[in-house]
């Protein structure tokens, strides 16, 4: 699934989840939705205006619209191939992190279903259903990091060095670690670790590739 596909994907999740179809219009959270479209987009769409709106598939569009309209500034920016090296990469570590929480929560979940049987109920059935919820989570939280991962990269140049950064902290380390798991060739390796290579590395301190290791056992190994 393409990037464009995702973020129509979490549009239509958002919107639904502050617009439930068992709520009248005038009782839609559209505040909530403003704040939620914006923790996750870096766009800015006015309550007041979206509150203006009592359908809920033109509120969709109209904040569909609005991110797409920002994520095509954001790939001129960066480029066209460097955009689709960045969404490989993000993307491949993103299933790759969430892939492993999802079999911890299912190793959990095998463990504890016996317990259902306490409850009158099917441990086999509940088993399936639950595993069923958990993988439909699995792929929203993809598709949601997915997708502010990428809309929130920022892009600095230096001479001959084009540069590109994740805007957050919080989202920086992880983009970081999926480059390093992929290899040294990889957009968000060549993009990011630049500047950290540039500093004078102690053999006792961590090593900068990110793997976690003293830089004398990484690689440092051979200097």
């Amino acid at each position: 699934e393409d990037i464009l596909g995702m973020i129509s994907d979490v549009v239509d999740e958002v919107v639904s989840l502050y617009t439930p179809e068992k709520i009248r219009p005038e009782e839609w959270d559209i505040v909530g939705l403003a704040k939620k479209i914006k923790q996750i987009f870096p766009v800015f769409l006015s309550s007041d205006s979206l509150k203006e709106i009592y359908d809920r598939e033109q509120l969709k569009k109209i904040v569909e619209d609005k991110v797409k309209e920002f994520y095509q500034q954001k790939e001129e920016e960066v480029k066209e191939s460097l955009m689709r090296e960045l969404e490989r990469a993000i993307l491949l570590h993103t299933l790759d992190s969430r892939w492993k929480d999802h079999l911890y929560a299912m190793d959990s979940l095998k463990e504890g279903i016996g317990l259902r049987g306490y409850g009158q109920r099917d441990p086999l059935v509940e088993y399936k259903r639950e595993a069923y919820e958990m993988f439909e989570g699995l792929i929203h939280r993809v598709k949601e990091e997915v997708a502010e991962l990428i809309l929130k990269l920022q892009v600095s140049r230096r001479p001959s060095v084009e540069r590109v950064l994740v805007g957050s902290p919080q989202i920086r380390e992880p983009a970081l670690v999926g480059a390093n798991r992929m290899g040294g060739n990889n957009p968000l390796e060549r993009a990011s670790l630049t500047s950290r290579r540039e500093k004078k590395v102690g053999r006792n301190d961590p090593c900068p590739c990110g793997s976690g290791k003293k830089y004398k056992y990484c690689c440092g190994r051979d200097k």
